[in-house]
């Protein structure tokens, strides 16, 4: 990207070494033009490497935190296995790091569950106390011009 080379131009420095060239064709110091370089543009080359890497390494995230989750899985079921009859038929706990907000527990017939929101249950008919806060949403410009 040109944008350093961009702003040198504008303060009358050269853009490729940033020396002064006061309005001179060539720089002094490095002997290239001062002219401005052209505007950068985006082409499909920068996409594609940008691509090429960001695909990578969104594939790798999605399969190492699934890898992690079924680890966490796994260790729970062990877990709910090696635990006593009084303790299994109540077995629960809080998932692996990141997900710390979520639960895992096994019912009665040892099946195991996992939620993922337990203590953030959202009442929908919930509205704030003062009615100048309520968020727009769809169709609010209707609501609105209604008296």
């Amino acid at each position: 990207m040109h944008v350093p080379a961009d702003r040198r131009a504008r303060r009358g420095q050269c853009p490729h070494c940033g020396y002064p060239h006061e309005s001179r064709a060539t720089c002094c110091e490095c002997g290239r033009a001062t002219a401005p370089l052209p505007a950068w543009t985006l082409s499909a080359r920068p996409v594609k490497r940008m691509a090429a890497i960001l695909v990578p390494a969104f594939l790798l995230g999605c399969v190492a935190g699934e890898a992690w989750s079924l680890l966490d899985e796994s260790r729970f079921a062990a877990e709910h296995n090696h635990a006593n009859e009084s303790v299994r038929a109540h077995y629960t706990r809080p998932r692996a790091f990141p997900a710390t907000f979520a639960r895992m527990w096994a019912d009665e017939s040892s099946e195991l569950h996992s939620e993922p929101w337990p203590d953030f249950a959202r009442d929908r008919r919930w509205t704030p106390k003062d009615s100048a806060l309520r968020e727009r949403g769809l169709g609010w410009r209707e609501r609105a011009s209604t008296p």
